[in-house]
């Protein structure tokens, strides 16, 4: 009820209603000016609806499976859009903002799935990524065994050098005495 009020007052206000026109030519005058900013508003909504989905399309590759089913949505919506701003009948045009709004929705849920696929890949990591994180795993073990391995050598040897040595040191000894 509002809402007819203010168009109400609108009507009125429009600068028709200041010279001598009657109510039946501000009405329409005010009609004619709000279907002009209407439009205005709907080729700048197209427009930055183009310029969303360039950016999002800039961020895929061109023969990317998973953003083809949106390219598919948007180029549906856009039809219905075009579709709705040549429609009369306010039947039709009430039918097609509901398949433009379905549209839109089944394309939210295609991004969701888009955007979680996404981030699963990113906490993963890059194939490139998993196979170097692999690598290096079995390599750090291979260098382990292999440094564990030079380690016990190195102990075994110390050990017998010092077994040696002992047994030469109590042979000169020995030696010593008996001279």
């Amino acid at each position: 009820m509002k809402k007819v009020a203010d168009s109400f007052v609108e009507i009125h206000r429009h600068p028709a209603a200041e010279g001598q026109g009657d109510l039946k030519e501000n009405a329409v005058g005010h009609i004619g000016h709000s279907l002009k900013e209407s439009q205005a508003l709907m080729r700048e909504t197209r427009q930055q609806i183009y310029q969303s989905y360039a950016r999002a399309r800039l961020h895929f590759k061109p023969d990317d499976i998973s953003f083809s089913r949106v390219e598919h949505q948007f180029d549906l919506i856009m039809g219905l859009l075009g579709k709705l701003e040549k429609s009369k009948k306010s039947e039709e045009r009430a039918a097609l903002r509901e398949k433009v709004h379905s549209a839109a929705n089944e394309m939210t849920g295609f991004c969701r799935h888009i955007l979680k696929t996404e981030w699963e890949t990113v906490k993963k990591g890059e194939k490139a990524y998993q196979l170097t994180k692999k690598w290096s795993i079995a390599g750090s073990i291979v260098m382990l065994f292999i440094l564990l391995s030079i380690g016990v050598h190195a102990g075994i040897s110390m050990s017998r050098t010092e077994t040696v040595s002992a047994q030469q040191g109590a042979t000169t000894n020995s030696f010593l005495r008996n001279n």
